[in-house]
């Protein structure tokens, strides 16, 4: 071997699946965060300012890999999505339900008047 030849490195998988859900590998940050602002129109440089813990490099990677395999994860980012909105939903139920937002209120309405 030269010892001015180039040997590229191995790339590591810029994804992973943790649990359910799919991250930019080595952050807690999830794929479908950046793919959003991606399909937007958000360009990989305005990601970045977004999300600063994020390399440019790791953020190119994920989206060229996301791109690559669009066909496999889009499927999985909208499962993502659907379970995330149902948890919200469940959430905001379990509120009101509570009565959370009327006691809030009330304390709110008893500060103004003391």
């Amino acid at each position: 071997m030269n010892s001015g030849e180039f040997v590229p490195k191995p790339i590591p998988n810029p994804i992973e699946q943790i649990r359910d859900t799919l991250k930019v590998a080595g952050s807690r940050m999830p794929l479908g965060l950046i793919v959003d602002r991606f399909r937007n129109g958000a360009s990989p440089e305005e990601i970045h300012l977004a999300f600063p813990s994020l390399s440019l490099e790791t953020i190119y990677r994920a989206l060229a890999a996301y791109l690559h395999d669009q066909h496999v994860i889009d499927p999985i980012l909208l499962r993502e999505a659907d379970e995330e909105e149902k948890l919200v939903g469940d959430a905001v139920r379990e509120q009101r339900a509570n009565g959370f937002r009327e006691t809030l209120i009330a304390r709110l309405e008893q500060k103004r008047s003391a």
